[in-house]
């Protein structure tokens, strides 16, 4: 999957997830397999993107800190991946309290 794919299904999961009525456990777990799949997509875009950007500090000719700030600015996607799996992680947590909470009313 495309990291343009995998933004789109992660998104698409955070739209409907927002949308769903909260008793909606079926529906929520469906979302809950679908966002560990998306994040482990996601999370293999983001060890590439590590990679990419060590790289560039390794081969920078001068500091570490310019080599880091030019990797910074050639790989802005590691930083916007890193906050991307921290909020995905965050919403599948959240998925997981519901759906035990939900079990619990039964």
């Amino acid at each position: 999957m495309t990291l343009k794919e995998a933004l789109n299904k992660y998104n698409y999961i955070i739209d409907t997830y927002d949308g769903l009525s909260f008793s909606d456990k079926m529906e929520t777990a469906e979302l809950m397999k679908d966002m560990a799949v998306c994040l482990s997509y996601l999370t293999m875009h983001r060890i590439d993107a590590q990679k990419e950007w060590n790289s560039i500090v390794f081969n920078h000719q001068g500091t570490n800190a310019s080599g880091e700030r030019h990797a910074d600015e050639k790989v802005p996607q590691l930083y916007e991946l890193r906050r991307i799996h921290e909020a995905g992680k965050a919403i599948l947590d959240t998925m997981r309290s519901q759906i035990s909470l939900l079990k619990s009313e039964q």
